[in-house]
């Protein structure tokens, strides 16, 4: 027997395999709301030996660790690209990453 948690899971997982276009960017709420969802402790987790971490911060690391681009994370937060260029800075020099180091790769093993 199907539920509703079963489709929502599952449109998780289509919403996860389809090409990330403009039609299919999220508003701010959908995205948050799925993301916690797939990602339950994410905003919980402490970055060990990361110095504080604003919320918009935080808000851009979900969108670097969901793989959508700069100008798509942008467009869910509804902030300029370089915002998101600047906040995914910010974030590495906190995290301490070495030129070459990707954010993408520090997120995953959070």
């Amino acid at each position: 027997m199907i539920n509703l948690a079963s489709f929502f899971f599952i449109d998780l997982i289509v919403m996860a395999t389809e090409n990330k276009s403009e039609n299919s960017i999220p508003s701010r709420d959908e995205f948050i709301g799925k993301f916690t969802f797939e990602h339950p402790r994410f905003f919980e987790k402490p970055f060990k030996n990361v110095q504080r971490i604003t919320d918009d911060e935080m808000d851009v690391c979900a969108g670097v660790h969901a793989r959508y681009s700069n100008h798509d994370i942008g467009l869910i937060f509804g902030i300029p690209e370089r915002t998101v260029e600047k906040h995914r800075m910010t974030v590495s020099l906190k995290a301490g990453l070495k030129d070459g180091q990707r954010l993408n790769a520090f997120l995953k093993i959070l």
